[in-house]
């Protein structure tokens, strides 16, 4: 729901939806590098694993991993930042869609 917020505010503001718009294009590359960025079938271990912190989807996947397989719950610091990092997107989108919302009515 966070990425929606922003994607559906953006693309209001665009005339020509026939050949899709510059946010809908900049949305679906943003969604796939986070998909093959997520460890979804595989543990965080090794060399990538400083990397793999950063990608707030991990400790979610982590959640879902264990739930399934009796694995190892992630830690609760890495669950603080998916809050935090859920949050934060949330935050932005609604503050971006209460600034474009005056105008959002003359444009559809």
């Amino acid at each position: 729901m966070n990425t929606d917020i922003h994607a559906a505010t953006a693309d209001h503001h665009h005339d020509d939806h026939s050949h899709g718009s510059l946010s809908t294009y900049l949305l679906g590359f943003v969604l796939s590098v986070i998909f093959y960025l997520s460890p979804i079938l595989y543990p965080v271990a090794g060399r990538f694993e400083r990397f793999f912190i950063w990608n707030p989807m991990t400790p979610l996947l982590g959640l879902f991993r264990s739930a399934l397989l009796s694995s190892a719950i992630p830690g609760a610091g890495s669950l603080v930042f998916l809050v935090a990092v859920a949050a934060a997107v949330f935050a932005g989108g609604l503050m971006f869609f209460r600034r474009a919302q005056p105008t959002l009515a003359d444009l559809i």
